[in-house]
């Protein structure tokens, strides 16, 4: 099986936190939860889901399906 060094790994983190702007894999982490979040729409953990328009429930993480 095909291995990478250390140096390649550290090379490509690095490459992946300037392309983010970032200085830690921390920074990256808390930027990907973000977009995450955004992306998903995830709602507030206390909060209720949404009312459907189907009557279906929502998905275990809270969100809806949407229909066209």
């Amino acid at each position: 099986m095909p291995s990478i060094t250390e140096r390649t790994v550290k090379k490509h983190v690095t490459t992946v936190l300037d392309k983010l702007r970032v200085t830690s894999r921390l920074q990256a982490a808390l930027i990907a939860n973000h977009q995450h979040h955004e992306l998903c729409r995830v709602p507030d953990a206390h909060a209720h889901p949404p009312a459907d328009r189907t009557g279906r429930p929502p998905f275990r993480d809270g969100h809806t399906p949407r229909l066209p």
